[in-house]
C-alpha cells in the first residue's frame, strides 16, 4: 500500500506540475509569445496576458510583476508601470529587512528536492533589483515627478552595496553546505570550460553583477538638474569606476568637478587617467541633452549538461545547469540633430554581461542544491524499492516511474527578467536653445523626435529598439 500511495502521489505531482507551473516547462518558452508581441508593437496583448498571470500569485509572481511593469513602460504607460513596480519594490525592501539568506530557504524546501529549482519562489536577482529602481526613477521622470525620481535613484545606488554584502552571506552558506556533503563546487565549475565557455566570455567584461553605471549616471544627472553638485560628482565617479572608457562619462565628471570647485590636483589626476590633453569646458546658457538607448532583449538562459562527481555515491552523474549562449554584438545608435551628425552612443550597461556574471556568482549555490537534490532522489528510489518487499513487478514499475520523473524534473532554472534590454547606451550633448528634429538610426531601423530646447535645462530622449520597433520619447527634467 505504501508503494502504490507513493506512485499515486508521484504521478499526480508530475501531472499537476506540468499543467500549472514552469517547473517542467521552461520560463523562456512561456514568455516567448509575449516577447513576440512586444517585438511587433502589440503591447496591450502582452500586458493583458501578464496581468492575468500576475493575479495567479504563483512561484513566478515577483518575476511576472517585473515583466508587466516593464511592458507597460515600453507602451508609454508610465503611471501603470509605476503602480506595478511599487508593491514589487516594497517586497524587495521587506526581504532586505528580514536579511534572508536564500540558500537555506531553498535547501529546506521539500518541493525543491522533489523537482528542481523552478519549484522555489523566484526572487529578483541582484542586477534585476537595481534595474527595477532605475526604471522606476525613469517612470517618475516621464511623469515630471523629479523628487520621487531622486528617491528611487538614491535607493538604486544604495542597493548595490547591500546586494554585494548579501551575496557574500549566500556564498558562505553554500560553501558550508558543500563541505558538509564533501562537494567541491569550484572544481566542478572550473572543469566545465566547454559547457560554460559562452557564459564565462559574456561575464568577462564586468567585475560583478551588482554594479550598474547607468543607475549612477542617471542619479548624477538628476543631482545636476537640482543643483546638488557634491552628490552629482560622487555619482559620476562611481559610474566612471564601472565604465572607465565611456568618454561621455569622463567629460561629464570633469565638467561637474570644475563647476563644483574641486581641487586642480584632483581634476588633473582624472584628466591624466582619461588621457585627455585638454579639459572639457562646462557649458553656459546651453541645453543639456541626454540620449538613452535600449537595444533588444537580454539573452535567455539555456540548459547545459555537466558531469558532477558525487563522493558519497562514488560515481559521476550528469546534471543539468543553466548557462548563457554567445552574446550578440553591441552596435551604436547614429544620431543627427537638425541634419547635423552628433557623436554615436556608447555602451554604459551590458545587461548580458551582468546576467552572466550573476549566474556564475550563483553557481556555488545552484551546484549545492542540484547535487543534494539528486542525492535525495536517489535515496527516495532506494526507499521505494525496499518498500516493494521484493516484488519484481513493483520494482520494475518503481524504476520506470522514477526514470520518467527524473527526465521531466531534471530542468534547470532558466528564469530571469526577459524584458530587460540587451544593453543600454548613452550620448550626451550640449546644444544651443531652439527647435530640433532628432533622427536616430541603427541596423536599418530609424525614428525621429522633436524638441524645443531651453537654455540651462536638461532633457532625456529615451530611444528603445525591440524587434522591428524603434521609438523615441522626450522628457524634460
Amino acid at each position: 500500500m505504501k508503494f502504490w500511495k507513493y506512485c499515486t502521489f508521484s504521478l499526480s505531482l508530475l501531472l499537476s506540475g506540468c499543467a500549472t507551473s514552469s517547473i517542467f516547462v521552461s520560463y523562456p518558452s512561456k514568455m516567448a509569445p509575449k516577447l513576440a508581441e512586444i517585438n511587433q508593437g502589440q503591447y496591450q496583448q502582452s500586458i493583458d496576458t501578464l496581468s492575468k498571470d500576475q493575479q495567479k500569485k504563483g512561484l513566478n509572481s515577483e518575476l511576472i510583476s517585473a515583466e508587466l511593469g516593464r511592458t507597460q513602460q515600453l507602451s508609454n504607460d508610465y503611471s501603470g508601470s509605476t503602480a506595478t513596480y511599487m508593491p514589487l519594490m516594497s517586497k524587495v525592501e521587506a526581504d532586505q529587512l528580514q536579511a534572508k539568506v536564500t540558500v537555506t530557504g531553498a535547501l529546506d524546501t521539500a518541493g525543491s528536492f522533489a523537482t528542481n529549482d523552478n519549484s522555489i519562489p523566484y526572487q529578483l536577482a541582484s542586477y534585476e533589483i537595481v534595474f527595477l529602481y532605475e526604471y522606476q526613477a525613469l517612470n517618475f521622470i516621464a511623469q515630471g515627478d523629479i523628487s520621487n525620481a531622486l528617491v528611487a535613484a538614491r535607493k538604486s545606488n544604495n542597493l548595490q552595496a547591500y546586494l554585494a554584502q548579501n551575496y557574500q552571506k549566500q556564498l558562505a552558506k553554500a560553501q558550508e553546505q558543500a563541505q558538509e556533503n564533501k562537494l567541491d563546487p569550484s572544481k566542478s565549475i572550473n572543469d566545465q570550460t566547454t559547457q560554460l565557455k559562452s557564459t564565462l566570455a559574456a561575464s568577462a567584461s564586468v567585475k560583478n553583477s551588482f554594479a550598474n553605471a547607468m543607475s549612477y549616471y542617471l542619479s548624477g544627472m538628476l543631482f545636476l538638474a537640482t543643483n546638488d553638485l557634491n552628490d552629482a560628482t560622487v555619482a559620476f565617479k562611481q559610474a566612471v569606476s564601472i565604465m572607465p572608457n565611456n568618454t561621455f562619462l569622463q567629460n561629464t565628471l570633469l565638467m561637474t568637478m570644475q563647476v563644483q570647485g574641486a581641487s586642480k590636483n584632483d581634476i588633473s589626476n582624472y584628466q591624466k587617467a582619461f588621457g585627455l590633453k585638454t579639459l572639457p569646458v562646462p557649458p553656459k546658457n546651453k541645453a543639456m541633452v541626454l540620449v538613452m538607448y535600449d537595444q533588444n532583449f537580454v539573452s535567455q538562459r539555456i540548459a547545459v549538461s555537466i558531469p558532477v562527481l558525487l563522493p558519497d555515491l562514488n560515481q559521476t552523474q550528469t546534471l543539468s545547469f543553466p548557462a548563457y549562449p554567445d552574446s550578440p554584438a553591441v552596435t551604436p545608435l547614429n544620431i543627427t540633430a537638425n541634419s547635423k551628425a552628433l557623436a554615436d552612443t556608447q555602451l554604459i550597461v551590458d545587461t548580458n554581461a551582468l546576467a552572466a556574471k550573476n549566474l556564475l556568482q550563483q553557481y556555488p549555490m545552484i551546484f549545492v542544491r542540484e547535487t543534494l537534490r539528486f542525492l535525495a532522489k536517489s535515496a527516495t528510489v532506494a526507499a521505494v524499492q525496499n518498500n516493494s518487499n521484493g516484488n519484481n513487478n513493483q520494482n520494475n514499475f518503481a524504476s520506470i516511474l522514477m526514470q520518467v520523473y527524473d527526465i521531466y524534473s531534471d530542468q534547470p532554472d532558466l528564469r530571469s527578467w526577459l524584458t530587460l534590454p540587451q544593453d543600454t547606451q548613452i550620448g550626451q550633448y550640449t546644444l544651443a536653445p531652439g527647435a530640433y528634429e532628432f533622427q536616430f538610426s541603427n541596423n536599418g531601423l530609424n525614428t525621429t523626435a522633436n524638441a524645443n530646447l531651453s537654455a540651462n535645462h536638461y532633457y532625456l530622449i529615451w530611444v528603445s529598439q525591440y524587434g522591428k520597433e524603434m521609438h523615441a520619447q522626450v522628457f524634460n527634467f
